[in-house]
């Protein structure tokens, strides 16, 4: 595989690898939690959620402009994004 398209990917890898570090501290330091509605590490992951839909739009709007080093960084969007929809929607 080329290097540019790893270079490319590595910073949304970067990207879900904080949000779900930042999600587990704030869940970790945020004890007990809240029976009755959605806590803080809620809202931190889903605005994590929110940006990698954004992320994922620019990243095809880029690749359907010939930019097709964008590629790889398009495929783990939405691979992350997808996966997570999934399992709110049919797992929870």
């Amino acid at each position: 595989m080329k290097a540019i398209y790893l270079r490319k990917a590595f910073p949304t890898i970067l990207y879900y690898f904080a949000g779900y570090v930042l999600t587990w501290i704030v869940s970790e330091l945020e004890r007990p939690h809240y029976a009755h509605g959605p806590n803080f590490f809620h809202l931190i992951a889903l605005l994590f959620l929110v940006g990698g839909l954004l992320w994922a739009v620019t990243n095809f709007l880029q690749v359907y402009a010939g930019k097709k080093e964008y590629m790889l960084s398009l495929a783990v969007n939405l691979l992350v994004v997808t996966s997570i929809l999934i399992y709110v929607f049919f797992l929870v």
